[in-house]
């Protein structure tokens, strides 16, 4: 049941999937669909342009209605449950018996309702030999990559993380086996290296100033925790996917035995760096008197929150620690320059919040995480240009730039979603942006494009 590729499902059996595309393009509002016929000439032409039946159906037929008739037809135009019976996948589960368990015309419903029945069903009758539990050291000879069972029924087996130790499983994708084996990979890792980890962590040599100034976030252990585990997923993550036998596993952890220690030192450079800096500006971020441009203190703590936390030695890249020491340091730059003037702090706030607010909205409509992370590092940059510029930015960054930036990766998400490029572009200053963003985007951009009311 998990193996059925949807988007495939979605294009029906092919002696139906012309009928299937008319009647979808029949269901279309009538302001749009009068621009669209007859429907079977047009369903005939879009199956002409051999459309990708790897990928969902409707944002493709989206994009190729709006194309051909010049208006904005999105996914949700589709009046999807409109179409008959016949002209929807029937999905019938069965038992090992060949009993029917369910069926239904909807396959997100029947995998919500026996998804994880269906998981467990298949590693058993799959795992074979293969399947095993509670591993705490890598002593398997060789793990298949995949394994074909009665019928051609292919299936990936792989080691899964449980913490405390690593189980193997097979899976209905090599997708989902491959993301689990790295991690599984990683869990033996931990669990045989783990004097080497303990050691590492005891001889840490973390300054006393560091670890007073990290006593207001977590404990000093475990900053000394994160910045060896952190050291032990950049040494073991790049090749962890690979390893499938005993042999392997033990080439592998030979050269991270050796350099854990010298690798968890060099991450705790940049780290000690950026809470001298923290340890500095953190007693600053008060107004000398009540009321003294509160809202420019409410972002810096906000922004400082951000930064530091439980867990930043870990969660970020060694380059992102060098960044974040320099972020905090131009926070100390920005106080100094607010305690004299804070109407031109507020001046200079109102050039980034705007860019808050977007990756706000990026979160709230689910942006895949590395993008968001994307806009995120630069809108700290561009912090930097605005109230720290002699600290230096790191890469090309502006308000033009980030504009086009956010408007672009909008556009991409939109056309994802089958709504195709309309409109006319947005001017920003002497700029423009794609066309094809939300009304409420252009109206952000717009307003960043003004002069700042004083």
């Amino acid at each position: 049941l998990n193996a059925v590729p949807v988007e495939r499902a979605d294009w029906l059996v092919p002696g139906l999937a012309g009928e299937r595309i008319a009647m979808l393009i029949r269901s279309l509002p009538k302001a749009l669909r009068r621009h669209v016929v007859p429907a079977p000439d047009f369903a005939r032409a879009f199956q002409d342009t051999e459309p990708d039946e790897s990928r969902a159906l409707l944002p493709q037929l989206a994009r190729f209605l709006s194309v051909r008739s010049g208006l904005p037809i999105q996914v949700t135009d589709f009046a999807t449950d409109e179409l008959p019976p016949h002209l929807q996948l029937r999905v019938r589960l069965l038992d090992a018996d060949h009993s029917v368990i369910a069926e239904s015309r909807d396959l997100a419903a029947l995998r919500e309702a026996y998804g994880a029945r269906a998981q467990a069903a298949f590693a058993d009758t799959m795992a074979g030999g293969v399947a095993q539990k509670g591993m705490t050291r890598f002593e398997i000879e060789d793990i298949p990559r995949c394994i074909v069972g009665e019928g051609g029924l292919k299936a990936w087996p792989a080691l899964v993380d449980r913490e405390t130790c690593a189980d193997i499983e097979v899976f209905e994708t090599q997708e989902k086996a491959d993301a689990a084996h790295a991690r599984g990979v990683l869990r033996l890792a931990r669990l045989t290296l783990d004097d080497t980890i303990r050691r590492a962590r005891k001889q840490l040599p973390l300054a006393p100033t560091v670890a007073l100034a990290y006593t207001a976030i977590a404990s000093p252990d475990a900053l000394r925790s994160d910045l060896v585990d952190a050291a032990l997923e950049e040494l073991a993550s790049p090749g962890a996917g690979a390893i499938r036998g005993r042999l392997a596993f033990q080439a592998f952890i030979a050269p991270i035995r050796r350099g854990l220690f010298e690798q968890a030192v060099a991450r705790l450079e940049p780290v000690e760096a950026a809470l001298f800096a923290y340890a500095d500006v953190a007693p600053r971020l008060h107004p000398p008197i009540m009321g003294y441009g509160r809202a420019s203190f409410d972002d810096l703590r906000g922004q400082l929150r951000s930064l530091v936390h439980p867990g930043f030695a870990a969660s970020l890249p060694q380059q992102r620690l060098l960044d974040v020491g320099r972020y905090l340091r131009g926070m100390g730059v920005r106080v100094d320059r607010l305690l004299l003037d804070a109407r031109r702090d507020q001046d200079k706030m109102l050039k980034v919040l705007p860019f808050t607010d977007a990756r706000a909205a990026w979160i709230d409509a689910g942006f895949d995480a590395p993008l968001v992370d994307e806009l995120r590092w630069r809108i700290e940059e561009l912090r930097i240009a605005v109230f720290a510029p002699e600290l230096g930015v790191r890469g090309s960054v502006s308000e033009k730039r980030l504009n086009r930036f956010i408007a672009r990766h909008d556009l991409d998400r939109s056309e994802e979603a089958g709504a195709p490029a309309s409109g006319s572009p947005t001017q920003v200053g002497d700029e423009q942006v794609p066309a094809g963003i939300s009304d409420a985007m252009r109206a952000r951009l717009a307003a960043l494009s003004a002069p700042t009311a004083r």
